[in-house]
């Protein structure tokens, strides 16, 4: 094995292990059922999905979720194609709050309107981005 190949399998292995930590800490919100809340998810608008036909480029979970004692809701959001899209979406009712969930921390502040119950989101090719919403 060469230098070069054991830094590519010590990053996959890191990264592996990262993703094994996100999910022990989502596993309480990931067995829960669908939270009963209806809400829908659009493309913003010009942001036109790659695949035909029609498929959403872009799948979302409403998850409930207990965080500090607090409940609340995770929406976790996929994009399933190779390029990014920015995302629309209403929960038809104001939030208290809406933030970024474990581990997406570090994109700062999501793009929100809580007392609509809005919130907007690029979300990367291939990405996952979770956000905690307290109804």
């Amino acid at each position: 094995i060469t230098p070069a190949e054991a830094a590519a399998a010590k990053r996959l292995w890191e990264t592996a292990a990262a993703i094994n930590r996100r999910l022990a800490r989502l596993e309480p919100a990931l067995l829960q059922p669908d939270a009963a809340l209806r809400y829908e998810v659009a493309l913003a608008p010009g942001d036109e999905p790659l695949r035909q036909p029609l498929a959403a480029p872009v799948r979302t979970l409403l998850k409930p979720w207990t965080i500090f004692g607090e409940a609340g809701l995770l929406l976790i959001a996929v994009n399933l194609e190779r390029r990014s899209h920015e995302i629309r979406t209403d929960f038809g009712t104001a939030m208290r709050a809406m933030s970024r969930g474990p581990g997406d921390e570090a994109y700062g502040p999501p793009e929100a309107d809580p007392s609509r119950g809005l919130l907007r989101a690029r979300i990367e090719a291939h990405g996952v981005r979770l956000y905690r919403l307290v109804p």
